[in-house]
């Protein structure tokens, strides 16, 4: 019997935990590609969580036992007619405006149903084991393992196996296989509480049976669950600012979550005692993180291994302090209720409280220093164990953590910074005070030198530069006098602009309405201003812009848009060249921006090439083919890629060495909107591209 319902329990962990990247995976392209598309999911998985406990508590206390696993059976079965899991084809944002509420209606159609009704399962099997197995299933706990193997399972398969090797529509076919499972093996679980304990007179459960609990404790439970909660949505949006946000930097931080959760109920309570000292540890790791980034070459890698180090020790301080204070079986659905309300509290306080509250990413380092004051007088309060040390450590520590980050934010030189859905974008001054970067997280994505002059136009820098190889080609288009339409997906400061002729459109595709407020603020920088082409830009993602685009309208089209430090996926698909393709006039030429850190993008869409017929070469500046004039002229290392539907399109360069043939990989699948081996194309940390 227990094997039956640890299986039972371990598949419906799993099934929680592979939904959760799988279904932020198929809404992210819909909504931009960016980090707070998967905070905006685990919000409303939180809320769904706490609705499933929420029904188990209650069911648990006012039914009868018979009553609520007919109920509860009946739930699984009905939710399993919103199955295969999908978004519906029709459901996109809007084109201006918040898109939080569409988003999160975008998850709930596609898996809110399932979602919650398999959420309440682990804490009703439990309470039918407790009730089925006899003396030896007493402990609802023993359970607790067979559910965090499950999560972990679930969790980690979904990047390494399940994303590399099925389509979105064959995950979601293969998920609604595994739920028919469940319900198969909760209505066998069902009918063995039913057989074993259960008679005619069955009365609902009564919670009074257990030792009653005060507000204290349940307010301990809620903030020692709040804080871990909201501290692995901020470590994830840190991940993702400067790398493209991938299900494997989602499950990363949420596996670590859950790994605290196992060590803090598999372990004694008393071996944990140094658990407790875990914040001032984490505030230690975090502040040594944040000077070491403020060289001239952070080291990435380092950065965000302090970054989860510090994330790890506070949530196994929080989760020691909850399992110590676990209540007996009587209690367990009210117990697993007070932690999802801290877990949606802290969501909330990540995707709806902090955006509109801070300019910057500044909860993880508050989160921090608030778990080193949460912890202690926690512990007093509910465990009214020594705490004064702790809280002196804790104070002691926050306090360096805040200095430490308004050191470092004042050392960047801020001049104006902005918020938005799609991230933090600022402006910064850089080692001349007449130069202005556009950053993302640690990631430039344009410059300008601002001369006093007015009158003289400054030529844009890093990867626009003109000796660079967009630069080349804008300037080969120029001298022939072409002045066909220019696509730009993707607007950044708006240096292309630089590259016009005269009343020449372009046309400039951008998501975030707070990068179009900066390019277009000549305060900051003027290439808009100054460009004496037609400029539009249109607002929304780029891929559904582009739809409403005449075919045949562009002679270049350049795909410059980055999610983290590389072009987001949805816009390097089949079907997304494919569009491309359409938009283009004769003799046209499709450019990407492949530069970034992290993922070889080349091969990728060099099997697109392949697939669709297209002709196509590459440039790639390295550091060693820079001299030390042209970083003074601003110029940097980068890699662009051009694809042509005809030879004539590569005309531009056509007799420049430069400009090599694709480079291929053995085995290399071009992606397409329903399969992306994402983790295929990652490459080891580097600081250059």
């Amino acid at each position: 019997m227990s094997r039956l319902f640890a299986a039972t329990v371990f598949l419906a962990a799993a099934l929680l935990f592979l939904v959760q990247p799988m279904v932020a995976r198929m809404v992210l392209p819909r909504f931009g590609g960016g980090p707070a598309v998967w905070t905006t999911c685990m919000v409303f998985f939180q809320a769904a969580l706490l609705g499933g406990y929420l029904y188990a508590h209650l069911g648990a206390t006012r039914l009868s036992s018979r009553r609520l696993i007919i109920v509860h059976l009946v739930l699984l079965l009905v939710a399993a007619l919103a199955l295969p899991i999908a978004v519906p084809s029709g459901w996109l944002p809007p084109a201006e405006g918040d898109p939080i509420p569409s988003l999160l209606g975008a998850v709930a159609v596609a898996a809110g149903l399932p979602f919650f009704v398999i959420s309440a399962s682990t804490p009703l099997l439990q309470r039918w084991y407790v009730d089925a197995a006899g003396a030896s299933g007493r402990d609802p706990y023993l359970l607790y393992a067979a559910s965090n193997a499950g999560s972990l399972l679930g969790l980690i398969a979904y990047p390494v196996l399940v994303e590399p090797q099925f389509g979105i529509r064959d995950q979601g076919i293969a998920w609604s296989a595994g739920y028919v499972a469940l319900i198969a093996l909760s209505a066998t679980c069902g009918w063995r509480a039913w057989k074993s304990n259960y008679g005619p007179t069955d009365e609902p459960r009564r919670a009074a049976a257990a030792p009653p609990l005060n507000w204290r404790v349940r307010l301990g439970w809620v903030s020692l669950a709040l804080v871990p909660s909201s501290l692995m949505l901020s470590v994830t949006a840190a991940l993702s600012t400067d790398i493209p946000p991938v299900p494997m930097l989602w499950a990363a931080p949420l596996a670590l979550y859950l790994l605290t959760f196992v060590i803090a109920f598999g372990c004694p309570a008393d071996r944990l005692r140094w658990a407790a000292w875990g914040p001032a540890v984490a505030v230690g790791l975090e502040a040594a993180a944040m000077y070491w980034m403020t060289g001239s070459a952070p080291p990435l890698l380092g950065a965000l291994a302090l970054h989860l180090a510090a994330f790890a020790a506070v949530a196994l301080g929080c989760h020691a302090e909850v399992a110590a204070t676990r209540p007996p079986a009587g209690r367990t659905t009210e117990f697993y209720l007070c932690l999802s309300v801290g877990g949606v509290l802290g969501g909330l306080v990540n995707a709806i409280v902090a955006p509109a509250v801070f300019d910057s990413v500044a909860e993880f380092p508050l989160g921090l220093a608030a778990a080193a004051v949460v912890i202690p007088v926690t512990r007093a309060a509910v465990r009214g164990v020594a705490w004064k040390p702790l809280l002196a450590a804790g104070g002691a520590a926050a306090a360096g953590l805040l200095i430490a980050t308004v050191t470092v934010t004042s050392g960047m030189r801020v001049i104006y910074q902005e918020r938005s859905f799609f991230g933090v974008s600022r402006v910064i001054l850089g080692q001349n005070e007449n130069t202005h970067q556009l950053m993302h997280g640690a990631v430039e994505h344009g410059a300008q030198v601002l001369n006093s002059d007015p009158a003289r136009r400054i030529a844009p820098l890093i990867y626009y530069h003109p000796d660079g190889p967009i630069g080349q080609l804008f300037q080969a288009r120029m001298k022939a006098r072409d002045d066909t339409p220019v696509g730009v997906v993707g607007l950044g400061c708006g240096s292309l602009a630089y590259y016009w002729r005269k009343d020449q459109p372009f046309v400039f595709f951008e998501i975030d309405p707070a990068v179009i407020r900066i390019a277009r603020n000549p305060a900051l920088f003027t290439f808009l201003r100054d460009s004496k082409a037609r400029c539009e830009i249109v607002s929304g993602d780029a891929r559904r812009s582009l739809e409403a685009e005449p075919d045949g309208r562009f002679g270049l089209l350049v795909i410059d848009a980055f999610s983290g430090d590389a072009i987001p996926v949805h816009l390097l698909t089949t079907e997304a060249v494919e569009l491309y393709r359409r938009k283009l006039a004769p003799g046209g030429v499709i450019a990407f921006h492949i530069s970034n850190n992290h993922f070889e993008l080349e091969p990728v869409l060099a099997a697109i090439s392949a697939r669709l017929e297209l002709f196509g070469v590459s440039r790639r500046d390295r550091g060693t083919d820079l001299t030390e004039a042209d970083r003074r002229r601003g110029r940097v290392p980068c890699h662009w890629l051009l694809l042509a539907p005809t030879a004539d399109g590569l005309r531009w360069i056509a007799d420049d060495r430069r400009w090599k043939p694709l480079s291929s990989r053995a085995g290399q699948r071009a992606w397409t909107d329903d399969h992306a081996n994402v983790l295929g194309a990652l490459r080891a940390f580097e600081h250059s591209p």
